[in-house]
C-alpha cells in the first residue's frame, strides 16, 4: 500500500474528516481554474474555424464573395420555438423585419428546433391521432409569419440554424428539477447554435429568455449578448408559493402536502435564483416587455444581500379604483391607474434603488392595435367569450371550463346561450395530447356543446370569425408576463376579463385616464364566473363604453413604438459591436 495513503488511513476518524474538508476545499479553485482554461482553449478553436462556417451559412443566401463575406454583419436570435405562433413569436419577428428594413445589409440569423432535417421524416401528432405535422422549412416557416402575424420578412438576409436537440428544453424532459434541466438543456442548445452546423454571430439576442446561455456566449463567443425577456425564470411569487404551500402549475399537490419537500423545494429554489441572477448579469443589455418582468429581473439583477421582496402587484405609483357598473361595485373588479413608465431611458436613470445596480428597460411588445381598431364595435355577440393562447400548461384552460361550469350554476339558461371559443396554436404532441384533454374535461363538465376549439388558425380567421364578433375575453393565465392577447381582445372591441396579477392588472387593463374602468380581474374560476355574469348583466351601452375605453387603452401598444424601442436597445448592442470588430 502507498505510504501515504497508509498514513492517511490510520489518522483518527475526526482528523479524516479534516483532511477530506480541507481537500475539497482546495479542489474547487483548482477544478475551476482547469474549467476555465479548457473553456478558453475551445473557445479560441472555436473562433479560429468561424470564419469557414459563416462563409457555409453565407453561401445559402448566395453570399460566396471572401470580401463580402468577410464585411458581412450578422445578428443572431435565439428562438428554439420561432414557428410556435405566439406572442413571443411576434416580438422575435417583429424585431427581424425592423432590421431588415433599417439595415438592409444585415444578416439575421434564427437559432430555431423548429426546422426539419433534411433526412428526418415529418413529426405526427402521437399514437391516436390522425392529423400529421407538415415538414418545417424556411419557406414555410416565411409563409406562416405572413399569414399568422401579416410580417413580411425578406428571405436573401434571413438564415436558420437547426437546433436538434430542442427536446432538453421542454418540460416533459424534465419531470423532476425542471427548472434547472431546461436551463442546462438551453446551455447545450446555444452550444449547438454555435458549433457545427451553426455559427458564431457578431451579436447575439436571446428571445426567449434563457439567461443560462449568456455565460456560454460571452466567453465563447466574445460577442454582446442582447436579451429580451418575457418571463423570469424564477420569481420572489414563486417561492412565496412554495413557502406557502399552495398547489399549482409549478407546485405539485405532492410537494405541497409536505414540510419536508417544501423546505427542500425551497432550497433549491433559492440556489437556482441565485445561479440565474449571475447568468442574468452576463448579458449586454437587458430589456423586458412589462412591468411585472422588470419588479422581478431588477430584484434579481441586484447582488444577494440587497434584494428586497417584491411586491409586484403594487407598484410605486399605482393606485386602485374600484370599477363599476350597473350591478354595484365588486371587491374582485380592481382597476389600476398608473403612470406608464418611460421606455427610453438607460439603465443606469430608471432605477428606484442604488444606482450601482444593473435594471432593465421596459419595452412593451408589439400588438396588431391598428388593423384590430378598425373591427366595428357592434353589432357583437355578447354571449361569445374567446378564449386565444397557446395549448401550454400556464396558460390554465382548465380553469376556463370550470368558470363555465361556475357560470351554469349561477344562471342555468344561460346554457343554452353561452360559447366558449378556445382559440390558440399547437407546436408538438404534449400540446395536443393537452387539447384533448380539455375536450374530455368540458365533456366531463357538461359543458362539450358550449366549447369550440380552434386549433392552428391563420391569423385572418381568427380576425374575421372572432376577433370581430365576440363580446368578451378571457385570459386565466396565473403571472402572464405581459399578455400580448389581452391588447388584441382590447384592440378588437372585446371587454377583457383577465387574471388580477403581472402584465394584464399592472399594465393593460388599467382605468381610463377619466378613472373608468377598461375590463375586468379574477383570481379563482368562482371569481371569474362572477366577473362574466356581470358583464353579461350590463346594459348594452355600458358594454359599448367599455370597449370604446378599452380599444383607447390599447393604442400604447402598438408596432410603432415597439420598433422604435426596440432600436434603442439594438443602437446599443451595435455600439459595443463595433468596438470589438471595428465597422458594425
Amino acid at each position: 500500500m502507498n505510504p501515504f495513503l497508509r498514513v492517511v488511513l490510520s489518522l483518527p476518524p475526526h482528523l479524516k474528516l479534516i483532511l477530506l474538508l480541507i481537500t475539497a476545499f482546495l479542489s474547487v479553485p483548482i477544478l475551476s481554474s482547469l474549467l476555465y482554461i479548457l473553456v478558453r482553449v475551445y473557445g479560441l478553436r472555436l473562433r479560429a474555424t468561424n470564419e469557414r462556417r459563416r462563409r457555409i451559412a453565407l453561401a445559402t443566401i448566395g453570399i460566396v464573395d471572401l470580401e463580402v463575406v468577410k464585411k458581412t454583419r450578422i445578428v443572431g436570435f435565439f428562438h428554439p420555438y420561432c414557428n410556435a405562433g405566439g406572442g413571443g413569436e411576434r416580438v422575435l419577428w417583429t424585431a427581424v423585419a425592423c432590421l431588415q428594413r433599417e439595415e438592409p445589409d444585415l444578416i439575421c440569423v434564427v437559432y430555431t428546433g423548429d426546422l426539419t432535417a433534411e433526412d428526418e421524416d415529418a413529426p405526427t401528432t402521437g399514437a391516436g391521432h390522425k392529423a400529421r405535422l407538415e415538414r418545417v422549412t424556411k419557406d414555410s416557416m416565411i409563409s406562416k409569419v405572413k399569414v399568422r402575424f401579416g410580417i413580411a420578412l425578406e428571405p436573401k438576409t434571413l438564415i436558420f440554424v437547426r437546433l436538434g436537440s430542442r427536446h432538453l428544453v421542454e418540460d416533459s424532459t424534465w419531470p423532476r428539477f425542471t427548472l434547472l434541466g431546461q436551463s442546462l438543456g438551453s446551455v447545450i442548445l446555444a452550444w449547438q447554435g454555435l458549433g457545427t452546423g451553426g455559427l458564431i454571430p457578431d451579436i447575439w439576442i436571446d428571445t426567449m429568455g434563457y439567461a443560462f446561455t449568456y455565460p456560454l456566449i460571452r466567453h465563447l463567443g466574445r460577442i454582446p449578448v442582447g436579451s429580451y425577456t418575457h418571463y423570469p425564470t424564477i420569481s420572489t411569487d414563486m417561492l412565496r408559493r412554495v413557502s406557502e404551500r399552495k398547489q399549482g402549475h409549478t407546485n405539485t399537490s405532492f410537494v405541497a402536502s409536505s414540510a419536508v419537500l417544501t423546505n427542500l423545494k425551497l432550497l433549491y429554489y433559492v440556489i437556482f435564483a441565485e445561479l440565474y441572477s449571475i447568468c442574468l448579469r452576463q448579458s449586454t443589455v437587458l430589456m423586458v416587455n412589462s412591468t411585472w418582468t422588470k419588479n422581478h429581473i431588477d430584484h434579481l439583477l441586484k447582488p444577494f444581500g440587497y434584494r428586497d421582496d417584491v411586491e409586484p402587484e403594487l407598484p410605486p405609483n399605482d393606485s386602485v379604483v374600484a370599477s363599476t357598473t350597473s350591478t354595484g361595485t365588486d371587491a374582485t373588479t380592481k382597476i389600476r391607474t398608473r403612470t406608464v413608465p418611460s421606455t427610453t431611458t438607460t439603465m443606469s436613470t430608471s432605477v428606484p434603488f442604488p444606482k450601482r445596480f444593473r435594471t432593465s428597460r421596459i419595452v412593451y411588445p408589439p400588438c396588431d392595435t391598428i388593423s384590430l381598431s378598425s373591427l366595428p364595435l357592434e353589432p357583437r355577440e355578447p354571449h361569445m367569450i374567446l378564449s386565444l393562447a397557446q395549448f401550454r400548461p400556464e396558460k390554465d384552460h382548465p380553469v376556463q371550463l370550470e368558470t363555465l361550469s361556475h357560470l351554469f350554476q349561477l344562471d342555468p339558461c344561460l346554457r343554452s346561450t353561452i360559447k366558449l371559443i378556445m382559440a390558440g396554436s399547437v407546436r408538438h404532441t404534449s400540446d395536443q395530447e393537452r387539447v384533448e384533454t380539455l375536450r374530455d374535461l368540458a365533456k366531463k363538465l357538461g359543458a362539450e356543446r358550449n366549447v369550440e376549439f380552434v386549433v392552428n388558425a391563420s391569423y385572418d380567421v381568427l380576425k374575421r370569425d372572432y376577433l370581430a364578433k365576440a363580446g368578451m375575453g378571457l385570459h386565466t393565465m396565473v403571472d402572464e408576463h405581459f399578455g400580448i392577447t389581452v391588447v388584441e381582445f382590447m384592440a378588437a372591441g372585446l371587454i377583457p376579463l383577465v387574471h388580477a396579477s403581472a402584465g394584464p392588472l399592472l399594465d393593460i387593463v388599467t382605468a381610463s385616464p377619466t378613472g373608468q374602468p377598461t375590463g375586468f380581474h379574477a383570481k379563482s374560476a368562482q371569481e371569474f364566473a362572477s366577473q362574466l355574469f356581470k358583464i353579461l348583466s350590463m346594459k348594452e351601452e355600458e358594454r359599448k363604453e367599455m370597449r370604446k375605453r378599452a380599444r383607447e387603452a390599447a393604442g400604447k401598444f402598438g408596432v410603432d413604438k415597439f420598433e422604435e424601442d426596440w432600436l434603442v436597445g439594438w443602437n446599443e448592442l451595435k455600439g459595443i459591436a463595433s468596438e470589438v470588430r471595428g465597422f458594425f
